[in-house]
């Protein structure tokens, strides 16, 4: 059985093997618990900055007066929609720092199935009075004991990803 629990503050989705809490106010998952485990040790969050490498030495000063180390998400509405088997949450969201207008603008729509799948996606505008982003992302703080990574793609090794000479395709397990 799917259930959804809307309040003013947050939506809680929950089904056989997970519960999800999704913050109406930053428009990203705050919890989530998925087959019998936590996941995340502290809420989602999107993402802009980078520490400044050498080759940033003149974007840095305009990085910090953008105030993009401050940066955080704050939604402004949220709609919750019933499909089927799964729901769709819609935000529509900001990225902005203290006392600076909004660095970027746009939407999010995230939809979780019965199983527990979810699928995400983010539509931003960068507000052109900003310099260039350093980065974009999402982050999802995992908890410590998730020290294992099994994936699809090139490996065992780092390499270049323009050379892959010393990699090839295959599922690869490794520590995180």
């Amino acid at each position: 059985e799917f259930r959804v629990e809307e309040t003013p503050a947050s939506v809680i989705l929950s089904g056989a093997d997970f519960t999800y809490e999704y913050d109406k106010r930053t428009g990203l998952f705050s919890r989530m618990y998925y087959h019998g485990r936590e996941y995340l040790d502290r809420p989602m969050e999107l993402n802009i900055w980078r520490a400044p490498t050498d080759n940033d030495r003149y974007r840095k000063l305009e990085w910090k007066r953008a105030r993009y180390d401050q940066a955080y998400a704050r939604a402004y509405d949220t709609r919750v929609c019933q499909a089927g088997a799964s729901v769709r949450i819609i935000s529509h969201l900001s990225l902005a720092a203290p006392s600076v207008q909004r660095m970027l603008d746009g939407e999010a729509l995230w939809t979780v199935d019965g199983t527990g799948r979810i699928r995400v996606s983010l539509q931003m505008q960068q507000n052109p009075e900003f310099p260039e982003l350093p980065r974009f992302g999402l982050r999802l703080f995992l908890k410590k004991t998730l020290d294992q990574v099994t994936y699809y793609g090139m490996g065992p090794y780092e390499s270049y990803r323009d050379k892959h000479q010393a990699s090839c395709h295959g599922r690869y397990q490794a520590p995180v």
